[in-house]
Order: C-alpha cells, then structure tokens, then sequence
C-alpha cells in the first residue's frame, strides 16, 4: 500500500510538474508579450510608414525628367532652345514639379538634395506672367502657380528653421517667384457682384465670436464672393477644387510674410473675405460640391472646412483653433463628414486627393478623430495596401498618375502640414 500510495504520489506529482511547465511557459512568453506584442506591432506599423516614404521618395526622384521637372502626360511639341532645352507639355507640368518637390522637401529631404535642386530651378525658371524659353503663361493654371507658391515658400521656411542658407538655391529668385504666384493667384480670383445688396466690392466686414458659438459668417450670405477656376482671365466657371488649392498657395506665402522672411507679399483682405463669402454662399445642407451643383461631394467638404479655417484665421489674426472649430457652418460640416464617413468617405480613401484634402484639414483644424474613427490610422492602413512593390501608390480619381498619387501619398503618410502662424 505504502509502495502504491508513493508510486500514485510520484505520479501526481510528475503530471503537476509536466502541466505547470506547460503552463508556465507560455505564460511566461505572455508576460514579454505585452511589451512585444503590442510594441513590435507599433513599431513594425512605424517602421512601414517610414519604408513606405523612403521607397516612395526614390520612386519620386526616378521620375524627375532631365530638365529638372515632373510631368504627368507625354511630352506634345517643344518650345525654345534656352539653356534648358526640354519638351513642353500643357497638363500641369509646373505644379506636377512644385507637388513633387514640396513632397521631397516634407519627406526631410534638405534643400541641396540632388533632385530638389533642379526642381527649384525648373519652378523658378517658369514665366509666371510673361513666356520664358521653357514656359508659356498663359497654359499655367491655379493648380500650378498655387503649388509654386506651396513648395517655394516651404524651401525659404525650411532655410529660416535651419538657419543655413543652402549654396545651390536662390533664395532671392525663390522671394520673386512667390510674390509673382501670389500676384497672378490674387487677380485670378473670379468675383461674383451679381446679386444686388450685396456690400460694395472693398467694404471689410469684421468677424464677431464668441468662445461657445465659434464665428458668425451669416452676415457674409450678402457679401461680394470670390473663388477660383483653372484660368487667370476667368475663362471657365470657378470651381471647389482649384479654391483649395489656391487658399493653400496663399497662405503658405501669408506664413513666410509672417515669419519676415518674404516681406514683400501683399494679400489683400479683400481676397480672404470673398473667398470666406464664397464659401459660406455655396455651403449646401452642411457640404459643398465640385461647384454649384446640389449635389455634396466628400472632398471637397473636407476641403471646404480647410478653407473656412484658414480664411477665418487670416481675417481675425490666427484666432484659437478650438474657437474656429466651433463655427456653426464648421461643426455643421464635420457633422456632416463624421456621417458619410463610414460608408462613403473610406472608399473615398482610395483616392489620394481625398487623402491629401483630409490631412490638411484636420491637421488645421486639430481633428484628430472623425467620430469614433481614427482617420490617420484608417488612412495608413488604406496606403499600406496600396503601396506597390516599386515604391509607388496607385489610386483612383481625376488624377491617377502614379507619381501624383505617390506625393498625395507621403504627404499624408508624413501628417506634418500645420500652416497657420
């Protein structure tokens, strides 16, 4: 019995030692894991943003032509024989290079980059008034000139926040350049004094606000408005899209004025309040459309919410963020995205210009959530798929050139666009 009774014990015991090593094991592993489970997965997440911009920054720069200039269509009949011989093309051949160099530049590449460099020559090299032996005025639209101005006045604040000035850049050239596009985008403005009451064309209105309501903007429903279309003389109808873009050109140039590095840009208020007017006037059942139609389009309700904030914070001097948000035609807006969201805007994610537009806004605005939605990790996971093997992202919508794609891409990849000062 004795015997048994050790044997059965000896037993037990050894099936206790078997099963607490079993256990134990894993539960030891359960133990690293929370420091590298949800770190790796963190930092692998991390290390794939950062692969995903470095490939994507090389795709970028074995696109760049030999001029110095990115293009989006092939080249259709050559123009001048200057220093620069190159073929020309009419589809948005300078903002295309402002786009990618803007991007090399966000994606930390310096100022003496061997690809940046070129590029700033080939933007300071367009005629943005008068034809040049590698440009003809009269092709650049709002998307160009508003992007020249983007990626210029970026390499000028770059310059200020590194305190060196590079050997290979023009600074002086890059001032001129800036000026000029906030010149042309300045009279390119479509004004719109069709509608009698309306406040004569000059007459400033002052924003009221309060810390709970946000702005009042009733008052500009019968003010004159402005917007803008893809030509200086007005040919065409104004159009959403291109307002964004311009308002981006502008205030980038308005930040470099700020921080007195480009004293000589001149904005007239007068610009900000009709493009605010605008805005307000076309706002329809809390979004916007492509242009008149009653019908809202997702991006360009995220584009029309980036527009009130920078025109609201150009008129009234930077006011708080939390403050413009609150806004009624804002809140009534972001609303309104937080309900499209689910169902429309994420299949939006899989153009990249929605992606661009969102980033901008909600980096404007301070967004970090759209509902219960985390519109940045959304995004990522969206690009990571989307990424191809080559380094370059493909997308849908009006422009789905890879390289476009590619800059829409690491532009929100990067989340840095914070450019109201």
């Amino acid at each position: 019995m004795v015997t048994e009774w050790k044997e059965s014990n000896l037993r037990v015991a050894v099936c206790v030692l078997v099963v607490s090593l079993f256990f134990c094991l894993p539960a030891v592993s359960k133990q690293d894991k929370p420091s590298t489970a949800k770190k790796p997965q963190v930092r692998s997440s991390e290390l794939q943003i950062d692969e995903a911009i470095s490939s994507g920054v090389d795709y970028i720069k074995k696109k760049q032509k030999k001029y110095g200039g990115w293009t989006i269509v092939e080249p259709k009949k050559e123009l001048g024989v200057g220093s620069v011989q190159r073929q020309h093309t009419t589809r948005y051949e300078p903002g295309v290079t402002a786009f990618a160099v803007y991007t090399l530049l966000k994606s930390e590449c310096p100022l003496d980059d061997l690809s940046v460099v070129p590029g700033i020559n080939y933007l300071l090299s367009i005629g943005i008034f008068t034809n040049t032996p590698h440009s003809v005025a009269a092709d650049l639209t709002t998307y160009d000139v508003a992007m020249i101005s983007v990626a210029l006045s970026y390499a000028i604040e770059k310059v200020s926040e590194n305190k060196a000035t590079p050997s290979l850049v023009d600074l002086s050239a890059c001032r001129r350049q800036v000026v000029q596009a906030v010149q042309w985008l300045v009279k390119a403005q479509h004004h719109d004094d069709q509608k009698r009451n309306r406040k004569k064309s000059g007459d400033e209105i002052q924003l009221v606000s309060s810390e709970e309501r946000g702005f009042e903007l009733s008052i500009l429903r019968d003010a004159n408005s402005g917007a803008w279309g893809y030509k200086m003389d007005g040919s065409g109808p104004y159009d959403n899209s291109n307002t964004q873009f311009a308002l981006l050109g502008l205030r980038a140039a308005q930040n470099i004025k700020n921080d007195q590095t480009c004293t000589d840009v001149d904005i007239p208020r007068d610009v900000w309040q009709r493009a605010l007017a605008h805005l307000v006037s076309s706002q329809i059942n809390g979004g916007w459309g492509y242009r008149n139609e009653p019908s809202v389009v997702e991006t360009m309700t995220v584009a029309g919410i980036g527009g009130m904030i920078i025109c609201i914070s150009s008129l009234a001097d930077n006011p708080p963020t939390s403050r413009i948000m609150k806004t009624s035609e804002i809140a009534q807006a972001l609303a309104l995205v937080e309900q499209m969201y689910p169902k429309q805007t994420a299949n939006r994610f899989l153009d990249g210009y929605m992606l661009f537009s969102l980033e901008r806004t909600c980096m404007l605005g301070g967004i970090t959530t759209i509902g219960s939605h985390d519109w940045y990790r959304d995004g990522v996971a969206m690009l990571l798929r989307r990424r191809n093997s080559d380094g370059y992202f493909c997308g849908r919508g009006s422009c789905s050139d890879n390289t476009v794609q590619t800059c829409f891409a690491l532009l929100f990849l990067k989340k840095v666009y914070v450019p109201i000062r």
